[in-house]
């Protein structure tokens, strides 16, 4: 979106960052989600956390497809 964009008719917005480790990817896509006021939602602490509880990893994978549907 550029500058001076009307965000408001965007319903839904889905911004996904791909990467390997050590390569600030994360870092990347913190600072696109801060400076455009979008949410920022790290997939690799929701996998952590979800192993931490005993959550099945296929469980995981099911949920994960159904995040780019959910209504942030």
């Amino acid at each position: 979106m550029r500058a001076g964009g009307d965000m408001e008719n965007i319903h839904s917005i889905v911004i996904t960052v791909s990467r390997q480790k050590a390569s600030g990817g994360t870092y990347i896509a913190y600072s696109i989600a801060r400076r455009l006021e979008f949410k920022y939602v790290d997939t690799g602490i929701l996998y952590k956390a979800a192993q931490f509880l005993g959550a099945d990893a296929r469980d995981m994978e099911a949920r994960e497809e159904r995040v780019s549907t959910m209504s942030l």
